[in-house]
């Protein structure tokens, strides 16, 4: 299990758009983690409203996650995950 700590928008190096990096914390060894979703990437749309709903202060848990690189401690941003947290009303 993850929680999401915070979300910083950044400018986008491959185009257009926005990019975007997502801390979190390893619930299980409670070390800090994150992942990073440009908008012009396929698995954007998964991301859209846990960053939204991050951004507006809401608490996220999120389950099922994967590590793209578990030394540097990066998530992979196309692992298929569950959404649990206070305030956040749909799945994702």
């Amino acid at each position: 299990m993850f929680k999401v700590i915070k979300v910083k928008e950044d400018v986008s190096k491959r185009g257009n758009g926005k990019f975007y990096w997502v801390f979190m914390r390893d619930l299980s060894d409670n070390r800090s983690c994150r992942t990073y979703i440009g908008t012009n990437y396929r698995n954007f749309s998964r991301w859209q409203g846990i960053i939204s709903q991050v951004q507006a202060g809401k608490e996220i848990f999120l389950d099922g996650l994967v590590y793209r690189n578990k030394r540097a401690r990066i998530i992979d941003a196309d692992s298929l995950f569950t959404v649990a947290g206070v305030g956040y009303a749909s799945r994702v």
